[in-house]
């Protein structure tokens, strides 16, 4: 009997654990699933960043320490080729950070670049681009408030200024509803509706 209350006590205590994860997100997810855009576009954390008709595939690396701010992010790129994903497939790896030439704002402690990502053509070039969530970025002074930066695909891949600029976006940004708050997090979930 004494085995069974056990037994039992350990069971509701599981349960309460498993609860509690879920009910607060203590494990977002660090790559995107499938979306699909108002054109029937898949989005997804790989794509044709370069246009040659091979999946190139975004590997988040959010706890990456970049000049010594520790857990700022990156975002590692490698591209594909008739013989797979190679780091030489006709295109170098790349490493985009906060503090890449050309990408807007820096790269701070914590800001965790690169904890979740999403590909889609969002400009309709026939280049998927790629939307980095920086969920707990500081807007203006408000703590975690969040943002998402936005690399376009080229020719040439990922690119900071072929065609479209990277692009910062977040609730303070003209246009955007709604205002930054300490605590918002924008950016940190990937479930977003796109439209082209």
């Amino acid at each position: 009997m004494k085995n069974t209350t056990m037994g039992f006590v350990i069971f509701l205590f599981v349960l309460g654990v498993i609860s509690l994860v879920l009910s607060n997100n203590l494990f977002p997810p660090a790559l995107a699933e499938t979306e699909i855009n108002n054109d029937g576009i898949p989005c997804k954390n790989s794509g044709d960043f370069n246009g040659d008709g091979f999946m190139d595939l975004a590997i988040g690396v959010p706890f990456e320490d970049i000049n010594g701010k520790v857990d700022a992010g990156a975002v590692n790129v490698i591209y594909g080729s008739a013989q797979g994903l190679h780091k030489n497939a006709g295109h170098p790896d790349q490493f985009w950070h906060q503090d890449s030439e050309g990408i807007l704002d820096e790269a701070e402690a914590k800001d965790k670049f690169g904890e979740w990502l999403i590909a889609c053509d969002f400009n309709n070039d026939g280049y998927d681009d790629l939307a980095i969530g920086v969920g707990v970025e500081d807007i203006d002074g408000k703590v975690n408030a969040g943002a998402v930066n936005v690399i376009y695909g080229s020719s040439s891949g990922l690119h900071k200024s072929l065609g479209h600029k990277d692009q910062f976006w977040h609730q303070d940004r003209g246009g955007i509803a709604d205002s930054a708050e300490a605590g918002d997090k924008f950016g940190m979930l990937h479930g977003i509706n796109i439209e082209v």
